[in-house]
């Protein structure tokens, strides 16, 4: 059961008043859009912003929880580290009017904030630690499936709100059995960590782009606001790593590139960069090409 709750304009702006004598950080905000909203003459107005504003970071979290409520409608929470500051973010999701919002509250640790059995410090690195684990492959050290499944849909919803382009590239390393049968598979986890590494020196991927390891010898890259020139250059620049490295393995790539999400889902976009990368497979591996609807 969803965990959303609906207010009208004026409890609203009585809810916020009421919090902010308890929380550092009250607002209201949609994730997607980027934007945090007030109460201002008995309307809501809204301005540009994002989760990161209220740290005034300069990159979006990996894990924005704000982003996570709006899309799931359940609340959710978390620790956020900034220098030696320990911060608690609760999402709430909330309707207002009919609109679906997120309510954001931040409290900031203090000298009255108890952690038991161990220090701030060690309680920041047995967080840190944590939340990679749970977002990493272990051997290539690229983002997991489990990070591409959250994380692929908010970028969507991302580029679906500001109508910008976007790039989903499926790489397949080229007869990787081989190695396993004929080198044995510690060989094979060595050179899929090598592949991790071209692959990161070749994509280039931004703090709003996506590198995940998508299962076994398969990758997955996904751009955001990208141009179709800019994605030919990195699948060149990777083509060309593998070449003339110690590699000894080739990719096949297949990008999808769309102008234009519209109501395209992540398994439909997904399926389609992978279509063209088997079509690379059966035309003689260690290739790319790029596909799509940037016309429509």
């Amino acid at each position: 059961m969803a965990d959303e709750r609906s207010y009208q304009l004026d409890r609203i702006e009585k809810l916020i008043d009421e919090m902010s004598s308890l929380f550092d950080v009250v607002r209201i905000v949609d994730p997607i859009g980027m934007t945090v909203y007030h109460v201002e003459d008995g309307k809501l107005v809204g301005q540009a912003g994002g989760c990161y504003n209220v740290w005034n970071k300069t990159d979006r979290c990996e894990n924005c929880v704000s982003s996570r409520c709006f899309m799931d409608r359940k609340r959710y929470s978390k620790f956020e580290f900034i220098d030696n500051e320990i911060y608690h973010v609760i999402a709430q999701p909330i309707e207002i009017c009919g609109r679906r919002y997120v309510l954001e509250v931040v409290t900031a640790s203090n000298d009255n904030v108890l952690i038991t059995a161990f220090g701030n410090n060690d309680f920041v690195n047995r967080i840190t630690t944590f939340n990679h684990k749970v977002y990493t492959d272990d051997l290539t050290g690229l983002s997991n499936r489990r990070f591409l499944n959250e994380r692929f849909e908010l970028m969507i919803d991302r580029t679906r709100n500001g109508d910008c382009p976007l790039a989903a590239v499926m790489v397949d390393v080229d007869d990787f059995k081989d190695v396993n049968d004929l080198q044995g598979h510690l060989a094979g986890d060595r050179v899929l960590a090598r592949v991790g590494d071209v692959l990161r020196d070749g994509f280039e991927p931004g703090n709003e782009d996506i590198l995940a390891r998508y299962g076994g010898d398969e990758f997955f890259a996904a751009f955001w606001n990208i141009t179709r020139e800019e994605l030919d250059t990195k699948l060149r620049r990777v083509k060309e790593l593998a070449d003339t490295t110690s590699l000894d393995v080739t990719f096949s790539m297949g990008a999808y590139y769309l102008e234009h999400v519209a109501e395209r889902s992540a398994e439909e976009i997904i399926r389609s960069a992978d279509r063209v990368m088997y079509r690379i497979k059966a035309a003689g591996k260690n290739n790319y090409a790029i596909d799509g609807d940037e016309h429509r």
